[in-house]
C-alpha cells in the first residue's frame, strides 16, 4: 500500500469488500479512522493490522467438525405426484 491513509471505497476495494461493509466495520470500530473535516481516512496499517488480527482469530478458533447435510428419507415424490395420488 503506497497511500498512508485511505478513503473507504479504497479501503473497500482492496480488502475485496463493499464500500457499506467498510462503513459497518467503522462503526463497530472493528477498524479505526479518522475525521478531516468530513472525510473519514483510514490508516492503511490498520488494514493490515485488521487483516492479521482476523488471520490470528481463525487460526486459534477450535475446529469445529462438519456434519453431513440431512438426508431425506421415504420416497421421493413432488407435491403435484401426491396430489394426484390421493
Amino acid at each position: 500500500m503506497d497511500k498512508k491513509r485511505l478513503r473507504p471505497v479504497e479501503a473497500a476495494m482492496l480488502m475485496g469488500v463493499s464500500r457499506s461493509m467498510i462503513y459497518v466495520m467503522l462503526t463497530r470500530d472493528d477498524l479505526p479512522s479518522i475525521t478531516i473535516g468530513k472525510a473519514r481516512r483510514i490508516p492503511a496499517a490498520a488494514l493490515d493490522d485488521f487483516i492479521q488480527t482476523q488471520l490470528a482469530q481463525r487460526r486459534d478458533a477450535p475446529k469445529q467438525s462438519v456434519k453431513p447435510p440431512a438426508t431425506r428419507r421415504g420416497p421421493q415424490t413432488s407435491r403435484l405426484t401426491r396430489n394426484v395420488r390421493q
